[in-house]
């Protein structure tokens, strides 16, 4: 099995020079206030704690393939491409909470504060290429004007329109943070950044959705209609992104189509008594 496993902290995913690729065929953001609402207490239960005992958050399992993120053309030089298999919701979460305290430490308009306010924004938020281009580290087809947006409203102090898919996310953590002075805004950056993943990474696509299956069979994290839509996409040919967005489109149209069922994964049920 062609793969490397390291433990990581947040810090580690969001300062090397990279992009997180978000796979086209892949499940949209589904997290939720809860979901949110979750992460936001582990971080501050880690804040109350670090004096009183050895504490820190582990975040999960994060699946990286390094093979074909990107194609040559769309390559940028000193950009390492990582396609997310698994750990997109957790990702792009923790994304937007650092873009929320990039928010409220510009906000604060103190002098320490806005330097702390541009590390977060050079070192967590864009990557710098060799031709020091300033790359956003969240490459997402669905997503990628929605995230923009954020970005330049933080950047330039504007309200953000509540047409944007990351409306609720990046207003929920800016709400909580809004009344942080910076020494709280500071600590709470700090223990974030110290939270635990653990990262498995292969060069080798049919491996890495082995893994994939292995990791979301436990617990059933995921419905079985998503690990067979993975199972699907790992052996679908040819490996081009026209052909991958048709069969992404022929999927969401079943799904679609089958959205009165009060669960999904009785699709499966009912095509196999059908099959059979």
């Amino acid at each position: 099995m062609a793969f490397n496993t390291e433990n990581r902290k947040i810090a580690d995913l969001y300062q090397r020079p990279c992009r997180y690729v978000i796979p086209r065929y892949q499940r949209e953001y589904v997290w939720k206030e809860s979901n949110w609402h979750e992460l936001l207490t582990d971080v501050k239960f880690t804040m109350q704690a670090k004096d009183k005992m050895k504490w820190s958050h582990f975040l999960g399992t994060i699946v990286l393939n390094s093979f074909s993120a990107k194609k040559k053309s769309e390559k940028i030089e000193g950009i390492v491409d990582y396609e997310i298999i698994d750990g997109q919701q957790r990702i792009t979460t923790v994304y937007l909470m650092l873009l929320a305290l990039y928010k409220q430490f510009k906000n604060i308009d103190s002098e320490v504060s806005k330097k702390r306010a541009e590390y977060i924004y050079s070192t967590f938020i864009v990557s710098l290429s060799a031709d020091s281009e300033q790359i956003i580290m969240i490459d997402n087809p669905e997503l990628d004007n929605d995230i923009k947006e954020v970005i330049d409203a933080s950047r330039k102090g504007k309200s953000l329109s509540r047409s944007n898919k990351m409306y609720n996310l990046f207003k929920y953590f800016s709400d909580e943070f809004e009344s942080y002075d910076f020494s709280t805004l500071d600590t709470f950056l700090n223990r974030l950044l110290e939270i635990n993943v653990v990262e498995i990474i292969s060069d080798q696509e049919e491996e890495i959705y082995n893994i994939f299956e292995v990791l979301n069979a436990r617990g059933q994290k995921l419905k079985q209609i998503e690990l067979l839509k993975n199972h699907i996409m790992k052996y679908i040919q040819p490996r081009q992104e026209d052909f991958i967005d048709e069969a992404k489109e022929k999927w969401t149209k079943i799904i679609e189509n089958n959205s009165h069922l009060s669960d999904i994964d009785n699709l499966i049920n009912h095509f196999t008594k059908c099959y059979i």
